[in-house]
């Protein structure tokens, strides 16, 4: 349950560091002056990531350990989100929330794994509740990173090394 617990509170992170995006947009637009599309798209490139390449990865990252797989997408991640908040020009920041995306997706077959190694088939139904338990925790993100964002002065890309600083520690949380 811990090995599951760490995986899926790291997993639900990096879905927070994405869906952040609307409170972030007002500073990086204050920034970069985006058009309407250039919003579009980095709002959109993380869904596009993930349309394109869940089944692929899923298919293909399936055959590695998940322990491995879990480590590998944690650093790459952590290292993508701060290259988001280091950005300094708009498709630096679009191709590595892309990115980041992509770790996320290449992630998944390592829960089916984790799953199926460490929880009883008949207590599947109970880790599935308790990770949609933690999908609706991940509100509290939306309340954080205001605040966040507040004590560093509206400065995104600060906010943004915040959220590197959490992924990290929750990959080392993960290697534990």
């Amino acid at each position: 349950w811990v090995i599951i617990f760490v995986w899926m509170t790291g997993h639900v992170f990096g879905f927070i560091v994405l869906e952040s995006l609307g409170l972030l947009l007002p500073s990086i637009n204050e920034e970069f002056h985006l058009s309407p599309i250039e919003v579009g798209l980095l709002g959109s490139a993380p869904r596009i990531g993930t349309m394109v390449l869940a089944i692929p990865a899923g298919w293909l990252l399936s055959r590695y350990s998940p322990k491995i797989l879990t480590s590998v997408t944690f650093a790459i991640g952590t290292l993508l989100i701060a290259f988001q908040g280091w950005s300094p020009f708009f498709l630096l920041l679009l191709l590595s929330r892309f990115l980041f995306a992509i770790t996320l997706v290449a992630r998944e077959p390592a829960r089916a794994l984790l799953m199926r190694q460490w929880v009883r088939p008949r207590e599947v139904v109970i880790v599935n509740s308790f990770a949609n338990l933690l999908w609706g925790v991940s509100a509290l993100g939306f309340i954080l990173t205001p605040v966040i964002l507040n004590l560093l002065d509206d400065n995104w890309r600060h906010t943004l090394y915040v959220f590197a600083v959490i992924s990290l520690g929750l990959g080392i949380l993960w290697q534990v």
